[in-house]
């Protein structure tokens, strides 16, 4: 997982995230407009920040799992099974 940070060029902070999975989610707007996002969960928040999570979720560590969309300057970084599996190789997510 990459997030953009702000700076004058391009920075990432990009950290390994376990007990987390990837949802591509279809969106439909009042209007009828469409679209799709990427929604993350996370099933183990034990090791998160508490008053982050508090704060804009309303849980606390370890309680919930926590579920939230992927940002315009957020990278997620996945498996390609296809070719893994073609080739015999293991894939822990």
């Amino acid at each position: 997982m990459c997030h953009g940070l702000n700076f004058q060029t391009v920075v990432f902070y990009c950290h390994e995230v376990c007990g987390t999975s990837a949802f591509m989610v279809s969106l439909v707007a009042a209007d009828g407009t469409q679209t799709q996002a990427l929604a993350i969960c996370h099933s183990d928040t034990s090791g998160m920040n508490h008053q982050m999570l508090h704060q804009i979720m309303g849980v606390d560590p370890g309680t919930n799992p926590v579920c939230h969309f992927l940002g315009t300057k957020e990278i997620l970084w996945v498996p390609n099974l296809a070719v893994d599996t073609a080739y015999q190789t293991e894939v822990v997510l």
